[in-house]
Formats: C-alpha cells, sequence, structure tokens
C-alpha cells in the first residue's frame, strides 16, 4: 500500500479530500511551523513537528549556514561586479535583513533533507507556498499541493511597519507596506518639515552641526534639552520613523530647537532623474546577473542541494525593491551631508540599510559618527559576538567609538578587541527620565504589569516550533495564576515591534483566560512600571532594567533555553520555563504578599543597576560634554 507524506507549513485549507488523508493510517504528518502544528492540535490530528528532531550539532551547522549565506552570497566575483555602485556592494547592505528571513526556511530545508531517506513516501501533499521548496529535495517523488488559508505570503519582516496605539482598551495595529510608508514619508519631507523648520528650527553658521539618526525624541527628552544648550545646530534625520508624529514628540524638538532634516530638501531635478537611471541600469544589471541559474544555484544550497528554485521567487524581486532604495538614499545621503556639513554623527544601528549608506557616505567625507548603546544586548548568547554584522552591537571598523552603558558592556567590547580609546562610558541617556521618577511621589500599586517581547529571530534555536509553543504557554500560565489575584489590575503591553509576522497571536488567547486583562500597545511605560507592584517578562527585555530602576520585582518566563546564558544582560529578575507552574504561582504569591521577598528582589535589582549603568542619572549630561568636546 502506498504511503502519504503529508507536510504542512502555517495555516491552511480543510478540505475534504486533505481530511480523508489526515485521517489515513498510510499517512505520515508533519507541522513544519508553530501555526500547522497549533492548527493540527486543535483538529486532534496526530502528527510530528519537523524540527523536533534536530540535535545541537545540527543547529550549530544550520547557524553557520545562514551566517555564511547572509554575509557571503555577494562576496563571489561575478555578483560582486554586478553589485558594485560607487564602491558600495549593495548585497551588504541586505545582511540585516537577510539573515533572519532565512532562518526559518533553511531550518526547514535542512530537515526535509535529513528525512529524506529516512521515509521515501510514495507521494508527497504539501502546502502550496512551499511546493518548490519541497520538490527541490524530493526530486523523484510525485508531489501535490494543498491549499493555504492565506494566498498571500509575506516573506520579509521589513516589508511592513507597525504603528500601535490604544483607542480606549482597544488596541489597534496598523500595518502599514513598505512602499506606502515611503510615500508618506516623501510627503512628510515635502511639506511638513519645511513648515515646522520655517516657524521653529533655524540653523547658525556659526555653529557646528551634529546628527542624531532614528532619534525618538521622547525617549531622549532629557539628552536632546542638555544639547540644545551647547551651541550646535541639531539635525534629526529619520529615515525609519518619523521624528515628529505626536504632541509630546512635537514639543520635545520645538522645545531642544532641534531641525528636522530632510533628504528630499536636498533632492533636485537632476538627482531625480540621475537616480531613475541608475535604478533603470540596476534593474537590467540584476535581469541579466539572475539569469546565471547555475551560479545561484549552488550560491543558496546546502550540501550540494539548492533551494534557488523557491527563494528566487521572492528574492529577486527582493533585491530590486531594496537597491532602488538604496540608490536613492545614497545620492540623498550624499547631498544632505554636503549641504549640512556636519561636525559628528550619532546613532543605533550601524547594520541598517539606511545607516549603512549614510555612515560609509560620511567617511568619505571625513565626518566622524559615534554609535550610542541602544538597548540590553544578550551578549551571552551562543554566538553573538560572531553575528556583529547581524546585530550591529558594536561598530562595523576598528577605527570607530562607541558610547556603552556601563561596566559591563565596556567589559564586552574589550573582549572583543574594540580600542579602549573608542570606548565612551556614558551610561543611558533613555533613563535619566527613570531616575528622576524614581524620586517622584509613588501612586496606588495594585496593578501587576506583563510584558510581551518578541520572539526574536537570533538563530534557529530561537525559531523551533517548540519556542512558540513555550511562548503560548508562557502566556497561559501568567493569565491562569493572575486570575487568582482578583483585587489586582492586570496590564499586559505588548512589544511595539511587529507582533504579527511569523509569531503567537496573544490577544485572543488572553482574553479566552481573562477577559477582565487590559491589552495595551501604546503607553507611558515608566509611570506605568513605577504604578506597578509586580513586573513580569515573557523573554529577556530592556524593562528589566527599567524595573530595576524603578525598585520593582521582577518575573521571567523564558521561551527559548538559550537565553537563560545571557541571564545577565537586561536585568535581574527570576527565571522560569512554562512547564514551573507551580514554582511561579508560589512566587508571584509571596512577592504580592510578603513585603521582605519583595525587598529582596528590589535590592537585587539595586545590585544590577549598580553593575551595569554608569552615570546614573546624570547619562545626558556626560554624553553631551562628550559630543561638545569632539565637534
Amino acid at each position: 500500500m502506498s504511503k502519504n507524506l503529508i507536510l504542512l507549513f502555517e495555516k491552511f485549507a480543510e478540505s475534504n479530500d486533505l481530511l480523508e488523508k489526515l485521517n489515513s493510517s498510510n499517512s505520515v504528518i508533519f507541522a513544519l511551523d508553530y501555526h500547522s502544528h497549533k492548527q493540527l492540535t486543535e483538529m486532534n490530528i496526530e502528527h510530528r513537528i519537523l524540527d523536533a528532531d534536530l540535535t545541537e550539532s545540527d543547529l550549530i551547522e544550520i547557524n553557520n549556514i545562514i551566517l555564511n549565506i547572509s554575509t557571503k552570497w555577494y562576496l563571489n566575483k561575478i555578483v560582486e561586479k554586478e553589485l558594485l555602485f560607487e564602491n558600495i556592494n549593495f548585497g551588504w547592505l541586505l545582511e540585516q535583513e537577510l539573515y533572519p528571513s532565512l532562518i526559518q526556511i533553511i531550518t526547514i530545508f535542512f530537515s526535509l533533507i535529513k528525512i529524506k531517506n529516512k521515509l521515501n513516501p510514495d507521494y508527497i501533499f504539501v502546502s502550496n507556498s512551499l511546493t518548490k521548496l519541497v520538490s527541490s529535495v524530493f526530486t523523484s517523488t510525485s508531489i501535490s499541493s494543498i491549499e493555504d488559508q492565506n494566498n498571500i505570503t509575506e516573506y520579509w519582516n521589513f516589508d511592513v511597519f507597525s504603528i500601535k496605539y490604544n483607542f480606549g482598551r482597544i488596541p489597534i495595529t496598523l500595518r502599514i507596506p513598505r512602499k506606502v510608508f515611503f510615500k508618506l514619508r516623501k510627503y512628510y519631507e515635502n511639506y511638513f518639515i519645511p513648515f515646522f523648520n520655517t516657524i521653529y528650527s533655524h540653523s547658525n553658521k556659526s555653529y557646528p552641526s551634529i546628527v542624531l539618526v532614528d532619534f525618538n525624541p521622547s525617549l531622549y527628552q532629557i539628552f536632546l534639552k542638555k544639547l540644545s544648550v551647547k551651541n550646535k545646530n541639531i539635525f534629526l534625520l529619520n529615515r525609519r520613523r518619523v521624528a515628529v508624529w505626536n504632541l509630546e514628540s512635537f514639543k520635545t524638538v520645538k522645545n531642544s530647537k532641534c531641525i528636522l532634516g530632510s533628504y528630499e530638501h536636498y533632492i533636485d531635478k537632476n538627482d531625480k532623474d540621475k537616480i531613475n537611471n541608475q535604478i533603470s541600469t540596476m534593474k537590467k544589471k540584476l535581469k541579466l546577473l539572475f539569469s546565471n541559474n547555475n551560479l545561484f544555484s549552488d550560491l543558496f544550497s546546502i550540501n550540494g542541494v539548492s533551494f534557488w528554485n523557491y527563494f528566487s521567487e521572492y528574492f529577486i524581486r527582493y533585491c530590486e525593491d531594496r537597491f532602488t532604495e538604496a540608490i536613492y538614499e545614497k545620492i540623498a545621503a550624499k547631498n544632505f551631508l554636503l549641504n549640512t556639513k556636519p561636525s559628528l554623527i550619532i546613532h543605533f544601528y550601524e547594520v541598517a540599510l539606511q545607516e549603512k549608506i549614510l555612515i560609509h557616505e560620511a567617511r568619505k567625507q571625513n565626518i566622524p559618527s559615534i554609535i550610542l548603546q541602544h538597548g540590553t544586548p544578550h551578549v551571552s548568547f551562543p554566538g553573538f559576538s560572531g553575528m556583529n554584522s547581524i546585530h550591529g552591537t558594536l561598530p562595523l571598523s576598528n577605527d570607530k567609538k562607541i558610547a556603552l552603558w556601563g561596566p559591563i558592556m565596556e567589559k564586552y567590547a574589550l573582549d572583543q578587541k574594540i580600542d579602549q580609546n573608542n570606548l565612551v562610558i556614558s551610561g543611558s541617556p533613555r533613563h535619566d527620565s527613570y531616575f528622576k521618577l524614581k524620586n517622584d511621589v509613588i501612586p496606588s500599586q495594585e496593578i501587576i504589569l506583563i510584558t510581551l517581547g518578541q520572539i526574536d529571530k537570533k538563530n534557529a534555536g530561537s525559531q523551533l516550533t517548540n519556542t512558540y509553543i513555550q511562548y503560548e504557554k508562557a502566556i497561559v500560565l501568567i493569565c491562569k495564576t493572575l486570575k487568582n489575584f482578583s483585587d489586582r489590575k492586570k496590564i499586559i503591553k505588548l512589544h511595539p515591534g511587529d507582533m504579527i509576522w511569523k509569531s503567537v497571536i496573544v490577544e485572543p488567547i488572553i482574553k479566552k483566560i481573562d477577559p477582565e486583562i487590559q491589552i495595551v500597545v501604546d503607553a507611558n511605560l515608566p509611570k506605568l512600571i513605577q504604578s506597578s507592584s509586580l513586573i513580569i517578562t515573557v523573554g529577556l527585555t530592556t524593562v528589566l532594567l527599567e524595573a530595576n530602576i524603578l525598585k520593582k520585582p521582577t518575573l521571567t518566563i523564558l521561551s527559548d533555553p538559550q537565553e537563560r546564558l545571557s541571564a545577565s544582560s537586561s536585568g535581574n529578575t527570576m527565571f522560569f520555563n512554562a512547564n514551573e507552574e507551580e514554582k511561579f504561582k508560589n512566587i508571584v504569591n509571596e512577592i504580592l504578599t510578603k513585603k521582605e521577598t519583595s525587598k529582596i528582589f528590589v535590592n537585587n535589582g539595586n545590585d544590577f543597576i549598580k553593575k551595569y549603568l554608569a552615570n546614573a542619572g546624570n547619562a545626558s549630561e556626560y554624553l553631551a560634554n562628550i559630543i561638545d568636546q569632539n565637534t
């Protein structure tokens, strides 16, 4: 009797024909991801999880494959020749985005290769979106497609910009397509920025200029205020988010006398013609380059088995889109710097496409730049230091300065051979407001605050189906535990990033268990933490450090066991996994009912802050003085 192999990915249509195959004793069924596993579980269909049998050595090999492809495909001599635009290899610009987008698909592809010889099926039925991928492995087996529930495949995480806010108690997320966002940004730059700058911002030709890239004015109010008295022209150049989007940011930018930076202001008709001509040339070169199917089949392969037949469908258009953006960014960045003539650039994400281009142009014009630490990186995470080209925690060049938050990150930088002379131990300017708030009168503390981190796409282990399962279990455990504390207000704060793309949709899970829990996506987080008696996080997050500053006890449930190795990265907390139900419930109860237990957690948090942050409460002034001395 023939044997069927059924491979399901994401959400699938439950047709009668599929149901018959799923219930057949001749079928071997695999869930290829969390969503298909969840759907099969709800249907009571016995199945296996494809990535469950991957060994530790398998995961290491997969991680190396993903990193090598992300950072080396464009170094092939034939490819490099065609992707070189004014001394920038445009393939280099894609590393940060390509790496996380490859994790899931390469993990699946590797797993399929591994099981191929073990199963030897007669027929394969696979979700439509992965038919080409599966046919690349099972080349001699009859393959039929299963209809996907959603025919639109969203492959690239950064193809969507998420805007989150609360309408009363209702959390709302607007997901704006990348191209639409950039069109809206052009209107913002052509109309709002000139209007704002004409009325509120005036540059002084006798002052040196500095450029702050993608700063959130609401998070850096104190820093901008300290900097505004240093006789500098402060340009806010925001490429991935607008600088002014609400009343608070408007007031901050206005009061700190910042100038809103705009690329559009420095682009004339000749530049636009040049951009269009270069885009046209680039597309012709790409079309010819990607016609070399043998070359790319070899570059995008694992152990001689290529996934290019599948991946090309997404990658070719992706390259066209990003390189189109890059051509505009390159010409506009050059013009912006030539006209504003900054003495210094301060920025966060050197690995992002826009900042790679900006800093490359700045170096050509001998304009120095400083990276500012932007969070609590998981420096002890497996393989973290080897992925600096992806996460950009440290500078990409050895001759560049970086402003760090304190001794722990200073030690990490020195261990990675960063010159001591290039380290500025400034502390965290964004957290000065927390130290100020710490001294304010504390309101009623009847709130239990839960903050959800993203399931970060750090490596293959972080994207295993079981990681998603544990993430959901963590939320269920928290909601069920806190339901017993009816006298407390429970608030769940969602992560500000996109939690829809390849993630767990949490709102229905929360509301099913406890409809009284309030879900927020946009909130005054410092005051929310200050008003809480307990902070619970799912995953490691900077909120732990912020809770430590505000003297709040913290608990953390981890969905990814690798994160335990980064225990000292984000703040002092007590770790749990989602299976430690009784232990978690007992500790929650102790913290909420026994002051001495809560005090122990607070004291441990104080100790962490002393070790992690320099210039606590005065980092803005310290960094502003450093900038003043260097301009």
